[in-house]
């Protein structure tokens, strides 16, 4: 799956952001082209994004509001209010949305990047999706804040770096962000290659594990997230 992200062009401080308080990691990350900000956040344990009561309660002022939003989305209406793309139809089951108990359906917030590039505001978030219903759902959303209020995207270049939220457990997303060690051998391997002046650079590591991805390599499969989407 070849795609490309928004090339940055700075050595940028990276933040992690656990139990309410920011963190400074003891690293930073190289990154290709003009992005401003760029930030990680690490969500504490357990942090939910949970169901609206109804659509006058959405503000998207954020992208935990957002989601939130999204998951409580019980008409096309309010569908395409979250989204930068309108449809005029989805495949979204919205009476069973409306239906479902917020302490059935949720999601549980894991990590999140945050971002300035080409003049705009951009986030995204990886998740897990809690389902009463259904097995446990690993994802990421790409939101973009426009108009002062964000929304889903699905913009190209962000899609690269979309993919590997979703697919790279945390543990491992902890490791790269913070140009650490883990315990896979394989991605050992792909961080110290990379590293230039004690920083990490994010694109050429991108790259190596989109590659690495579709490969039948079991040692690095194990960085995985079992609950991801694609499998």
């Amino acid at each position: 799956m070849k795609s490309k992200i928004i090339y940055l062009s700075l050595i940028i401080n990276c933040a992690l952001w656990g139990q309410e308080q920011q963190m400074n990691c003891a690293t930073t990350l190289l990154i290709n082209q003009n992005v401003n900000n760029f930030k990680v956040f690490k969500y504490p344990k357990n942090y939910k994004s949970l169901k609206l009561n109804g659509f006058d309660e959405v503000t998207n002022t954020t992208p935990e509001n957002l989601l939130s939003s999204v998951i409580s989305a019980s008409n096309l209406d309010w569908y395409n209010f979250n989204n930068e793309g309108k449809k005029e139809k989805t495949n979204q089951d919205f009476e069973a949305i409306k239906k479902t108990d917020s302490k059935d359906y949720f999601l549980e917030l894991l990590y999140k990047v945050h971002f300035q590039a080409n003049g705009s505001e951009y986030a995204i978030v990886k998740y897990y999706l809690h389902d009463k219903n259904k097995e446990l759902l690993g994802y990421a959303d790409a939101m973009k804040k426009m108009d002062n209020k964000w929304v889903i995207i699905s913009e190209t270049e962000v899609s690269q770096l979309m993919f590997f939220m979703i697919m790279i457990d945390t543990k491992y997303i902890d490791a790269i962000f913070n140009n650490k060690e883990s315990d896979n051998i394989t991605l050992n391997k792909i961080i110290i290659a990379n590293r230039v002046n004690n920083s990490i650079n994010l694109n050429n590591v991108l790259n190596e594990l989109e590659e690495k991805l579709s490969s039948n390599n079991t040692t690095f499969k194990q960085i995985m997230d079992p609950y991801r989407l694609f499998k």
